[in-house]
């Protein structure tokens, strides 16, 4: 256990990673603070079964190098840290890493696996590593943009999208940004013209997560409820308007947002990453035509990182 982090420096987070696997080898309940998503943020104990059910045991991923992205409480941690050492693996702890550290941990440790959101791939869009096996992605909403742009960045590895929630473990699965609700996940999971609702103790709780649907059995998730922009009336999803400014090519990440207004109740806003130099007007003129003025964001702002939690995604409050 003291080799499995390749990096390990005796750090508090280090450190609380090598507790869990204490907890998990003499199988302890585990404790995890949900995200909210299905209600107030609360705790939530997975007994040993629970929390290794969906872990795949098998000879492909033997001596797997995972990069470990998230915060080790969170739930996502815990099925990268266990997806490694049940299967003889080790990792490397890209959590909280800069952005020429995770360069150099990826490459010096040769990281075969690893999953995040599509936040965090964005950051390494242009580079290239080709020792890379397998990604998965979660968290945030997928669009085939992203799975592009991961395919370019790891050219040798397969892609898997994931949807899933602290209490349930993952729900949904796909190599592309679409997903099919299956007969089994049915029992436990449904969509409400396009909301998706699980079944808990308390019965069927909103989400919060909203879908748009591709044909009479895929749909995509498209963004949460609680990010909807009102302008004037129009509901205006901030994702959709992301989407359209990352697909520039000189754009490497965006957050849209709402910001008050005395007349229209809110206008939208974007910070903007990009890889060199432009003008706000360049990116207005570039987005107009995939906009209407509903959309368009009438303040852009040029910045040098979007801020990101403890999850992995965007803070958007």
């Amino acid at each position: 256990m003291d080799n499995f982090i390749l990096n390990n420096s005796n750090s508090e987070i280090d450190l609380g990673i090598l507790r869990f696997l204490e907890n998990i080898e003499s199988r302890n309940p585990i404790i995890f603070t949900t995200s909210g998503t299905t209600g107030e943020p609360k705790t939530v104990v997975h007994s040993y079964d629970s929390i290794v059910k969906n872990i795949k045991i098998s000879n492909d991923l033997k001596n797997s190098i995972w990069g470990l992205t998230y915060d080790y409480t969170k739930i996502a941690a815990s099925q990268v840290i266990l997806q490694s050492y049940l299967n003889g693996g080790k990792i490397v702890n890209l959590f909280g890493k800069n952005y020429q550290e995770l360069i150099d941990l990826i490459e010096r440790y040769k990281i075969t696996h690893i999953s995040a959101t599509p936040t965090f791939y964005r950051m390494l869009t242009g580079l290239v590593f080709n020792n890379m096996r397998q990604v998965t992605l979660g968290g945030e909403s997928v669009d085939s943009l992203i799975i592009s742009q991961i395919k370019k960045t790891f050219p040798n590895c397969r892609v898997t999208n994931i949807y899933a929630l602290t209490e349930f473990g993952t729900l949904f699965a796909s190599d592309d940004e679409y997903f099919c609700l299956s007969e089994s996940k049915s029992k436990i999971i449904k969509i409400e013209g396009d909301h998706i609702l699980v079944k808990t103790e308390n019965g069927w709780i909103d989400t919060g997560d909203l879908v748009e649907w591709k044909d009479r059995e895929k749909f995509k998730i498209v963004g949460r409820e609680s990010n909807i922009i009102n302008v004037g009336g129009y509901k205006i999803n901030p994702i959709k308007v992301e989407s359209v400014i990352n697909n520039l090519e000189y754009v490497k990440n965006s957050k849209v947002y709402g910001l008050e207004n005395s007349v229209i109740g809110k206008i939208v806003a974007a910070d903007v990453v990009t890889n060199k130099e432009v003008g706000k007007g360049k990116i207005v003129e570039d987005i107009k035509k995939s906009l209407n003025k509903y959309e368009m964001p009438l303040k852009i702002n040029i910045v040098d990182e979007i801020q990101i939690g403890s999850t992995g995604k965007i803070i958007r409050n």
